[in-house]
């Protein structure tokens, strides 16, 4: 996961599952960055536009641990749940996990347009185009060190791939039911995306 306001990226680690240990068979491999680009309109510390493109100093080869996820088909809208992976907190105030974490959230639709309130981050609270409601009705959520994490719903046509739907962004709260967080909507960025890496490619 990468986050654009907390300063620069030298190295991305991809096949990690949990750091205190080299015996999970996970195999992780470190990755240089030779370049990090933000979107244009992201203006730190607001967080719409939150979403960026890493481009690592060498090809990816894929294994069980590593493997593509997929931009989006559609916005994310009938999708009823969704799985946010992330290192970040269980709950509010402690330590950040040392092992790879997931949870199932639900989609709330527009529900954030009257939960989310106005704030240094988001001054003009929730922006459905650029933005997914995200949350959960049990104590299940993502919070502090998540954010940058992906939210992914699963392929439609392969079992083992999924979509990345969303990016952890502006959370409200840490575990409260019925509490939705704003996440950055990836397919609201695909022209921009794909703008990008056509420029990678020339």
């Amino acid at each position: 996961s990468i986050y654009f306001s907390s300063g620069e990226v030298n190295v991305v680690r991809l096949g990690e599952l949990e750091f205190d240990t080299d015996t999970d068979d996970a195999e992780p491999e470190d990755f240089g960055v030779l370049a990090l680009k933000a979107h244009p309109g992201f203006e730190n510390p607001q967080l719409y536009n939150d979403i960026g493109i890493v481009q690592l100093d060498r090809e990816v080869k894929f294994n069980r641990y590593k493997h593509p996820a997929c931009l989006p088909f559609d916005d994310g809208e009938q999708h009823e749940s969704f799985i946010a992976i992330g290192w970040g907190q269980k709950k509010f105030a402690q330590k950040e996990s040392k092992k790879l974490l997931k949870v199932q959230l639900q989609g709330y639709k527009d529900r954030c347009v009257s939960s989310v309130d106005a704030n240094d981050e988001l001054p003009n609270g929730y922006e459905p185009k650029s933005q997914l409601c995200i949350g959960s009705r049990d104590n299940k959520d993502t919070c502090n060190g998540d954010s940058g994490g992906p939210v992914l719903a699963y392929h439609k046509d392969l079992a083992c791939m999924y979509h990345v739907m969303g990016i952890t962004s502006a959370g409200i709260t840490c575990s409260t039911p019925d509490i939705p967080s704003a996440y950055t909507r990836v397919h609201y960025f695909l022209n921009w995306i794909k703008g990008e890496l056509a420029k990678q490619t020339q």
